[in-house]
This record gives C-alpha cells, structure tokens and sequence, in this order.
C-alpha cells in the first residue's frame, strides 16, 4: 500500500523538474521501500554548497528523525557514507552501530532503528544523492533488497537526467 510522499522545498530546487517527476520519484520511493517490506524510505540529495545530503522525498520517515539528521554530511551517517563511497551502507541497529553515532538521537528520538542507503549515480558517474530504506526494528537487508534498491536507484537517476536534458532541449 503505497503512503503519501512528502516532497521537500531544498530537494526540489536541486534537483529541478516538473510536478509530474517529483510524484515519480515519491512513487519510486515507496516501492522500494515496500519491495524491501520496510517501514519508511527516503531519497536524499547532495547540496554541493553544503556539501551534505538534503531530504527531496520521504516517505513514511517520521518528521523527528528528519529533523534530528537534519543536513547529512558526506561519509556520515548511513546516506552519507553511501554517497561518499559510492556503495551501499547498512546500519542494522542505529542504537549499537558506533558509526551512527552522530545521529544516534534521531534513532533514540523515533521508531527508526535501521536503515540501508544505496548511492544513487548518474551516468556520468556523480553521485547524486541517496536512496534508502528505514526499519522501526533492527534490520539487515536480503541480497535481493540491495539488488532492487541498485535498481530503482538508477532508474531514478536515469529519470532524473532525462528530466534534466528535457528541460534543456525545451530552453534551446
């Protein structure tokens, strides 16, 4: 049953496009996050000023932790750690993972206590944000989540730069 995504101001601006692909990209977002049976997802995207990770979409993700993360630098976190070493990063117990310790809080301060993140990467090679799901339990993925999530990780980077090279040709 896909919840509602929420779509977040600064994750738009980066990312640019039309209302149609933002609800695609909160679609992408929940069926990742069903095919792992998780309990939430997220698609977060790297702010180069900041150089930190921003929330675009959510899904299910509780307004707490969002905001106890809040900007998710490069190499930190599950997300960040994800897009800096362009790999895929399991946390499967936030409350006992002594690499999630800068937002320990968050876990403490909501249900989520386990998530997985995979490197969204374009064509091109950039790393533009990441793709994860979030568990109210700890939890470790199944060689089959990490695969799907690889998936629909670049069918929304694909989407994203097609969207972006549409809008090119449009100003052209």
């Amino acid at each position: 049953m896909t919840q509602n995504a929420i779509v977040f101001p600064e994750g738009r601006q980066i990312v640019g496009g039309t209302e149609g692909m933002h609800k695609a990209m909160g679609t992408f977002v929940s069926l990742a996050m069903e095919a792992s049976t998780a309990d939430a997802g997220s698609l977060y995207v790297v702010d180069a000023t900041k150089q930190a990770l921003v929330p675009y979409v959510t899904v299910g993700l509780p307004e707490v932790y969002v905001k106890q993360c809040g900007a998710v630098a490069l190499g930190d976190q599950c997300c960040g750690r994800a897009v800096l070493h362009k790999q895929q990063w399991i946390v499967s117990d936030m409350l006992n993972d002594p690499l999630f310790e800068n937002a320990k809080a968050a876990a403490e301060q909501s249900a989520v206590r386990a998530a997985f993140s995979t490197p969204v990467i374009d064509s091109t090679g950039f790393c533009m944000g990441s793709l994860a799901c979030h568990f109210f339990r700890p939890y470790t993925p199944s060689t089959e989540d990490l695969t799907r999530n690889k998936l629909w990780a670049g069918l929304i980077a694909y989407s994203v730069e097609e969207n972006r090279q549409s809008s090119l040709s449009a100003k052209a």
